[in-house]
């Protein structure tokens, strides 16, 4: 299921409700706005490859955390749903439908509150749709009616007359999450944001903020010491590690201590020097890569971290980087493929990634002899790699042996592949030493021709159709002659659509089309079999 898309259709463009801009957006933090419309941008092309978590975060430079506290948000709002939180996936709900009543509230029952509400907001008139939203409220909660009056006149205070209803109803409803049921609730809860006002201009001195506390910052600063446990002294601590942000990323700094289990003012300072040392061992992995990212918070928490939990240490992690570098994965991805297989290698330690690179040196140094013995001063590619180790590891010849092999294919097409035929035929001669290979071509060379007997017609061999597809099916277990068959298919029909047409197929396609078959059959020749078998 694609990350994020809408719960109805698909659109090829980015729609914002009004009933967002008018009655969502002014009331919301900065960062729950930024996913909100990232992600309206990613469900307007559900199956696009940006439409992925990590893309969202890049964009906005925001942890998956951060992320999913702000759909948490738009959810309660109810403007989306959270279909699964592990992979995160969001569905966008229509904005308009979020006001439309959905039940029949008797007319008297609360008839006194809606008179009084209206005392609160004498400037204007609320519509029957705001109306409705308290009462509805209400009638779910089990809110004292004058408690949410007392609300609405303390939000009305802080916000202005202007504030929204559903702002109002977020305050309630955050208040009764902490035990606000009753007028004598919301007074004392009243009292106790007004007596935290110096508390909460400490934090806004922190997060160097000039603007004047309001209503939703008392409520933040509440939970983190009522609900969450976090003294002032950690609280201010953290805020003077926030560099961007505000109040909004202070929240997600102490929701992530606070599912960590840090809160004293020692324990952030342990993390954050960690953390540290974690942020120095991505970049110089990124370096040794040749990689840069403006930002690489979401990239500690992607691959870095969790490589480090796997028990490699910053050492070790650069020894696999120079060594992905070595084979030219210059990719994260590419490294994290190459960090699972050592895992399950158990080559987790400096000492046993150092064995492995010997290894692979000696493997290179291996094939660039073959390689020269051949009469050839090109590149070593991954394919020689492969031909290399399944001679000398899984058919166990030794290197005299393959090298001896290399001289005789000195000047011939195909020397690789040729080398493949030759030491296919060795070994199954039983061949395993340089003398024995050069007896056995020594008694090739001399043995009489076979002539041939003429006159009888030639039938097809009994089981040769049978062989053929039995050869093919052994080939197309091999990647690279998989590839270079798809790519012949592919090259085929685009040369066929020229013929279709009456015109002339471009020499580049003839070129690259030889050069193609050339590489299969020399594919096929390494892989020990007679291309004449296959053709």
């Amino acid at each position: 299921m694609p990350f994020c898309s809408f719960a109805n259709q698909d659109l090829g463009f980015v729609p914002v409700d009004d009933a967002f801009i008018r009655h969502f957006l002014p009331y919301a933090d900065e960062r729950d706005i930024k996913v909100y419309l990232y992600g309206l941008m990613l469900a307007a092309n559900p199956y696009s490859e940006q439409n992925r978590m990590d893309n969202l975060c890049v964009g906005l430079d925001l942890s998956e955390e951060d992320v999913l506290c702000a759909y948490r948000y738009w959810q309660e709002q109810g403007i989306v749903r959270i279909v699964s939180e592990d992979p995160l996936a969001v569905q966008y709900l229509s904005v308009s439908k979020a006001f439309e009543p959905t039940r029949l509230i008797p007319k008297d029952k609360y008839s006194d509150f809606v008179v009084q509400l209206g005392g609160i907001f004498p400037s204007r008139t609320l519509s029957s749709n705001e109306i409705y939203m308290f009462l509805q409220y209400l009638e779910d909660s089990h809110l004292d009616p004058q408690a949410l009056l007392a609300i609405a006149q303390y939000c009305c205070n802080r916000k202005g007359e202007k504030v929204h209803v559903a702002y109002v109803l977020t305050v309630a409803k955050n208040w009764a999450e902490q035990g606000v049921k009753s007028l004598a609730d919301a007074e004392n809860r009243i009292l106790e944001a007004e007596l935290l006002g110096g508390a909460v201009r400490e934090v806004f001195h922190a997060l160097k903020k000039r603007s004047e506390p309001d209503i939703d910052d008392y409520q933040l600063y509440t939970k983190w010491t009522r609900s969450w446990g976090f003294a002032p002294d950690a609280v201010l601590c953290a805020a003077k590690q926030v560099k961007r942000g505000g109040m909004a990323k202070l929240d997600s700094v102490l929701d992530s201590f606070f599912r960590m289990n840090v809160f004293s003012v020692g324990d952030m300072q342990n993390y954050w020097e960690k953390r540290k040392q974690t942020l120095d061992t991505c970049i110089k992995i990124n370096k040794v890569l040749g990689l840069y990212y403006e930002s690489v918070d979401h990239i500690v928490e992607s691959y870095t971290q969790p490589w480090l939990q796997l028990g490699y240490t910053e050492e070790s992690l650069l020894l696999i980087a120079k060594y992905c570098a070595l084979r030219s994965v210059r990719t994260l991805e590419g490294m994290r493929e190459v960090v699972e297989s050592f895992y399950r290698q158990g080559v987790v330690s400096e000492h046993s990634i150092k064995v492995q690179l010997d290894q692979y040196a000696a493997e290179a140094e291996g094939v660039s002899r073959v390689i020269e013995a051949t009469g050839s001063t090109r590149g070593i590619t991954e394919a020689d790699r492969d031909l290399y180790r399944t001679w000398s590891v899984a058919w166990g010849l030794d290197d005299s042996l393959i090298l001896y092999a290399a001289t005789l294919a000195a000047g011939k097409p195909y020397p690789m592949g040729n080398v493949g035929n030759k030491l296919s035929k060795w070994r199954a001669a039983g061949v395993s030493t340089v003398a024995m290979a050069k007896q056995f071509e020594q008694t090739a060379a001399t043995a009489a021709p076979t002539v041939a007997k003429p006159a009888a017609p030639i039938a097809p061999v009994a089981g040769s159709k049978f062989r053929r597809a039995e050869l093919l099916a052994t080939l197309k277990q091999d990647a690279l002659y998989r590839k270079l068959d798809q790519q012949i298919h592919t090259l085929s029909i685009s040369m066929a659509h020229y013929e279709i047409d009456n015109q002339p197929v471009p020499a580049t396609l003839v070129e690259e089309m030889n050069s193609l078959n050339a590489a299969r059959r020399e594919r096929i020749v390494a892989l020990g079999i007679d291309p004449a078998e296959v053709e």
